[in-house]
């Protein structure tokens, strides 16, 4: 818009935004979201920010702790062909606005602001921060003019910066670029298996980045000012969106956004393994752990170039090490799992180690350990046979171990007592006997 069609109302407005239009009484307004409170006949934003919707189409968002007030006494302003549109005028104190205008708006916004600003949002959206040192505004896009000693208008993606006595004008910080389109990462127990940073370019004046963490389709999980890389983790798994801002030097962020979809695949691991430091599973040869919002990926084993869906549940493969890697369809996002196996084994003892019927019980006690004999939590079924006859003995949990106790039986012996160890999915861990002597009659 040319500034020489405001004409002498639009000027003559704006001109006197801080003195007759200052003196205005504030009609109470209607928040349509977040919350606000009054200071000293101001209000200031919430946590959640606040937005107010303005006669005629406007809004006005404030961000969380910005201290404004609006006045509801609208303005006459001539912004071109004659036509006289009201005006409100929304006066900023201290931190951060955005204002909406759609294109059919039927008003407008003046803005006023510390250090000798004034905008006139006649369309668009426009942003304006402001602090000690500075008031800053960019015009992301629509019809914007701004005053500052002389009225200009202010072109999309174009910053004003004024301090005082000096106004600067300048090209909004451009969005970060990343090295990769997406990211993949693997959690095994809130802790990532591998590869658990997105990185991005750092940008040319930059003095930091906005980064946003949301979960597709839901809530917003994080929020947080970043140097050029940001370190993923705490996320259960699901699908999300990375969106990533520019801070420039006046602390306004870019219009656009770097966004880095964001898969986290959970590992849950089966009792016994654990996800050791290199970032590879220690697993059982029998065992299998289960993937977490695995849907939708491929994986494919080794060297091999053959992709197929992803299973529901992963082991080692011939009881040797096995690499997987997995990759999201038509992405660059791919992540790698090292399946370590562990042969368990089940260690079992009787005791007394020559019981005689019908004076001793026996006791028997089931340990499960790994190669390097360390205590291993995996879960077993213990069957226990005297001869061929299959006993339904309870055992109990005692710590890692497992305890049961076979009573003493009278008649002709002797007896060989027998225990079998498997896995749940019937691996063999271990199998062990004893025979039982007969107290021999007198």
């Amino acid at each position: 818009m040319d500034t020489k069609k405001l004409g002498f109302v639009g000027l003559v407005a704006a001109a006197s935004i801080w003195s007759s239009s200052v003196t205005a009484v504030p009609v109470a307004l209607s928040l349509v979201e977040g919350s606000a409170s009054d200071a000293s006949g101001h209000r200031v934003a919430g946590a959640d920010g606040a937005t107010w919707e303005l006669p005629g189409g406007p809004r006005v968002h404030a961000e969380p702790d910005t201290e404004l007030k609006i006045l509801t006494k609208p303005q006459p302003l001539t912004l071109g062909r004659g036509k006289t549109t009201p005006g409100y005028t929304v006066l900023l104190k201290r931190g951060s606005l955005r204002f909406d205008v759609p294109r059919d708006a039927e008003s407008a916004i003046v803005l006023s602001a510390p250090h000798g600003v004034t905008a006139i949002v006649q369309s668009g959206a426009v942003r304006a921060r402001t602090d000690s040192a500075q008031t800053a505004v960019v015009n992301d896009r629509g019809m914007t003019t701004v005053g500052a000693g002389g009225f200009r208008q202010l072109a999309p993606g174009k910053v004003l910066v004024q301090r005082t006595g000096k106004a600067e004008l300048r090209d909004l910080a451009s969005a970060p670029v990343a090295a990769r389109a997406g990211r993949l990462i693997l959690v095994a127990g809130g802790k990532p298996a591998k590869g658990t940073e997105v990185a991005w370019d750092p940008v040319a004046n930059a003095v930091g980045y906005r980064v946003e963490v949301q979960r597709t389709g839901g809530e917003l999980t994080r929020s947080e000012r970043t140097a050029p890389t940001l370190e993923l983790g705490g996320y259960s798994p699901g699908a999300y969106q990375v969106n990533v801002r520019t801070l420039d030097p006046s602390g306004l962020e870019s219009s656009a956004a770097l966004q880095v979809p964001l898969r986290v695949v959970g590992l849950e691991l089966p009792p016994g393994s654990e996800l050791d430091a290199s970032g590879a599973v220690r697993i059982g040869t029998t065992q299998k752990l289960r993937l977490l919002a695995a849907e939708g990926l491929e994986v494919a084993f080794g060297n091999s170039s053959l992709f197929a869906p992803a299973p529901a549940h992963l082991g080692v493969y011939k009881n040797a090490p096995t690499r997987a890697r997995f990759r999201i369809p038509g992405s660059e996002a791919r992540a790698e799992l090292r399946l370590v196996p562990v042969a368990l084994r089940a260690q079992i003892e009787f005791s007394p180690r020559a019981p005689i019927w019908p004076k001793d019980p026996v006791g028997i006690t089931v340990k499960v350990v790994d190669g390097q004999g360390r205590p291993a939590a995996a879960p077993v079924k213990a069957r226990v046979l005297l001869g061929v006859e299959d006993l339904r003995v309870p055992f109990a949990k005692r710590g890692q171990h497992l305890a049961a106790r076979v009573p003493p039986r009278s008649g002709k012996g002797p007896w060989v007592l027998r225990v079998e160890v498997q896995d749940p999915h019937g691996g063999w861990l271990g199998r062990e006997f004893v025979e039982v002597a007969s107290v021999r009659p007198e």
